[in-house]
């Protein structure tokens, strides 16, 4: 299950990749973005092989780069988080919070989705949760929501929180749609007698 999981995360870590160099080849982006973005990818695939030291290192690095960018702080915060460094994961946390503007949903949904890339499956539901008690509509949370649930092997909730997520988005976000029905799709052939329990809202 393990090795499945990271099979999947390294497969979606290259399409992103080879979708950031298609992208890059045809808008130029700021090289200091991309250089931080490449590390925030080198840290992820660290994460996978269970290199937390590297993926911090890499990590730190691009905060230093971009301290601007909320995404990278929150990520950051998480890895000091598990390294057991409070006081790092307070500092990167706040940093994120004042630039997200004091939007504690956003915060919440960021982080439960970091702690999920981190199989720290808890957290991760703890976050989402959180996010969705301060917003109830919000597709994003839903989505990061089932997949926590589905780190857990909780299928009939993973299926709950996808199908909400899918019925939030199809009018905004055909994407995100795409995603939660992708994901809702490859759990109903794991288990085909599982159903949602729940009503869409």
């Amino acid at each position: 299950r393990v090795l499945k999981t990271a099979g999947i995360l390294v497969t979606v870590i290259a399409v992103v990749a080879i979708g950031l160099f298609v992208f890059n080849r045809l808008f130029p982006v700021d090289p200091r973005l991309r250089e931080a973005y490449t590390l925030r990818t080198n840290a992820e695939a660290a994460i996978i092989t269970g290199d937390y030291e590297q993926a911090m290192a890499s990590m730190e690095q691009a905060v230093a780069l971009m301290p601007e960018d909320p995404s990278l702080q929150i990520m950051y915060g998480v890895l000091a988080d598990l390294k057991g460094d409070s006081n790092t994961a307070d500092k990167a946390w706040v940093t994120a919070r004042s630039l997200l503007g004091g939007k504690e949903s956003e915060f919440l949904i960021q982080r439960g989705m970091a702690y999920g890339q981190n199989n720290q499956f808890d957290k991760s539901v703890e976050d989402e949760l959180a996010a969705l008690a301060l917003d109830p509509s919000s597709a994003r949370a839903y989505l990061y929501l089932g997949a926590a649930y589905e780190g857990q092997n909780k299928i009939t909730e993973a299926l709950d929180a996808y199908t909400k997520a899918s019925d939030l988005s199809s009018a905004t976000d055909p994407e995100l749609t795409v995603m939660a029905r992708t994901r809702m799709a490859s759990l109903l052939q794991k288990a085909p007698l599982v159903m949602p329990t729940g009503t869409s809202p």
